[in-house]
Order: structure tokens, then C-alpha cells, then sequence
């Protein structure tokens, strides 16, 4: 059941609505601030399955930004709820494009943190002549060492009874890795277990995003919204590679080493690998920005908070 099907209401949206994608498939989206401005923000958020709420407006300023989110395949409002079919990496891609053409709108920057920084890549590498500025965080690459250190146990030096409860639901004879269990069971018939597994991947994933983990506080806050569509969508695009080739991203990073680029990684991030912020930067012949602050996954702490919020003012003025 989705706990966020209401329309999203605030004072400095302009417009908003369903857009039917095909397949099947309609997304929820918002234009949100000053709507004069020519080249608007693409807000495209993380999970994959999260969607966005209100709280992703207070990174921005309404009076000189104008930012379009929309809630991708499968997330939030948009319908159908969690579902996996036709759900691949291309289709967010070949939906934005549809968006944006919707909106009468030539060039876009772009904004994305974890799943949503993979987006904007991937979407940047096929249509570089569409995008002005990025400013992406949180990075993941989707290549095996990225899923591996998310979903494989490497964590487990710094949050082992996390690791320990997570792999707890995993039978010891099983040939199956954590993670390909877990998918397993997500996609099952008996929808119990279904929910079971789904809510146990969420917990293990909320309680290593923060730097300061309080499990009773995790969750709490757990317990306030829908997950479901966040477990089943990132088991069906990570260990399905985000149905991109092994290094796709770094391999094919020429295309946009002319876009104006920001990023930002904090140090302590056990969802996704300060590294691989490096090796994005690298590969780019350190072109971009480079911003690593002491924070872990979550783009709310005070410090990446205030940093993130200081680079969108300084692209967007």
C-alpha cells in the first residue's frame, strides 16, 4: 500500500500532474519556483523508489530557481505502485526526455544524490547536449565492487550487528548471496514474506545511512512511511547491474567532460563508496568540483546540508 498518494501541495508550485509515459506507466511530477527561468533544475531523486516530498524543496530558492521533480517508475504517487516491469535504467532515461519535451524545455541542469546521481549520469552520457549543469552526490556507479560493498558484507567493520541482523533472515545453506535471498523472497508469492523481507531491507539500509546510528530512533522513523517501493525497485536495479554493462559510466564519461559538474561525497558514506566519487573525478580529468565533507549517506546532516545547499546557490544563482 503507498502511504504518499496525495498531490503534494505548496505555494510556489506553478504546476503539476500525471504524465503518461507508456507502458503502462504514469509519473507524478511538479514544476516548482520562479517558472521564468529558461534551463530548470531536473531534481531526479534517490532509491531507486524513493520519490521526493516536500522537504526536497528547502534546498532550493523559489525565487531564482525553478526545479521540476517527478517521482520515477514505480515510486510515491506515481502508478503503478512498486512495479518492476518495464522498469529498466533507459526507461527513467527515455521518461525525463518525455517530461522535459512536455514542458516545452530545450536544456536542463540536473541534481542527484545516490541512485539519483547514477540517473544523471546515465542521462547526461546519452543526451550531452541537453544538459547544462550537474550537480550530483552520494555516487554510485552501479559497477559489482559498488554493490558488493553495499550489499555484500563490507560494511561489516563498521556496523556488524547491522550486517549480522540483516544476513540473520538468510538460511546458512543457502547458495544464494544476502542480497539474491533477500530478491528472492521480495518477489515471492506470499506476500508476508514479501513485506517481511522488504522491511528488513529498508532497516538494514536506514540504519547506515546516518553517521550517528540510534536503532530505536531507526526505527521510528521507519515506521512513519511506505518502503516497499524502495526495497523491491533497488533489488531490481542493483543486482540486475541498473541494466547497464559492467564500468558503463566511466567508460563512456567523455561524453560530458564539457558539462559544468559538481560533487559531493561524504567520507563517512557506507551506502555508497567515497572511492567511487574519486574515481568518477578522476575519470572527468579532474574537471569537476570535489567536495568531501564529514557526513555519511544522508544529504540531511548539517554539514552536507550546508554544502549542498552552498554549491546550488553558487550554479543557480
Amino acid at each position: 500500500m503507498n502511504d504518499n498518494k496525495k498531490p503534494i501541495e505548496d505555494k510556489n508550485i506553478n504546476d503539476s500532474g500525471m504524465l503518461d509515459v507508456g507502458n503502462g506507466h504514469e509519473i507524478y511530477w511538479v514544476d516548482w519556483g520562479n517558472r521564468t527561468v529558461k534551463k530548470p533544475i531536473f531534481y531526479l531523486h534517490g532509491g531507486p523508489g524513493g520519490g521526493f516530498d516536500e522537504k526536497s524543496f528547502d534546498k532550493f530558492n523559489p525565487e531564482t530557481q525553478r526545479v521540476i521533480f517527478h517521482d520515477q517508475r514505480g515510486s510515491s504517487r506515481s502508478t503503478p505502485f512498486a512495479s518492476i516491469e518495464n522498469n529498466t535504467t533507459d526507461d527513467l532515461v527515455n521518461d525525463i526526455n518525455k517530461l522535459r519535451e512536455m514542458l516545452g524545455l530545450r536544456k536542463i541542469s540536473l541534481y542527484g544524490f545516490s541512485w539519483g546521481s547514477t540517473l544523471a549520469l546515465v542521462y547526461a552520457i546519452k543526451n550531452p547536449d541537453f544538459v547544462d549543469k550537474m550537480l550530483i552526490g552520494g555516487i554510485f556507479l552501479s559497477r559489482k565492487v559498488d554493490e558488493e560493498f553495499y550489499l555484500q558484507g563490507k560494511i561489516t567493520s563498521h556496523f556488524p550487528e547491522v550486517w549480522s541482523k540483516f544476513k540473520s533472515l538468510v538460511p546458512e545453506n543457502s547458495k544464494l548471496t544476502v542480497s539474491e535471498y533477500y530478491k528472492k523472497m521480495m518477489f515471492g508469492e506470499d506476500e508476508k514474506l514479501r513485506k517481511k523481507y522488504a522491511k528488513s531491507w529498508m532497516l538494514y539500509e536506514s540504519s547506515v545511512v546516518p553517521m550517528d546510528y540510534q536503532p530505536k530512533r531507526t526505527e521510528r522513523e521507519l515506521s512513519k512511511f511506505s518502503s516497499e517501493s524502495i526495497a523491491y525497485l533497488e533489488a531490481h536495479y542493483i543486482l540486475n547491474g541498473s541494466f547497464m554493462e559492467e564500468n558503463w559510466i566511466i567508460d563512456n564519461i567523455k561524453n560530458i567532460l564539457d558539462i559544468e559538474t559538481v560533487i559531493v561525497h561524504g567520507r563517512y558514506d557506507f551506502v555508497c563508496m567515497p572511492s567511487a566519487a574519486i574515481d568518477l573525478h578522476n575519470a572527468m580529468g579532474g574537471k569537476p568540483i570535489l567536495h568531501i565533507p564529514m557526513a555519511g549517506h544522508s544529504g540531511g546532516e548539517t554539514v552536507a546540508r550546508e554544502v549542498i545547499k552552498a554549491y546550488v546557490n553558487m550554479l543557480w544563482k
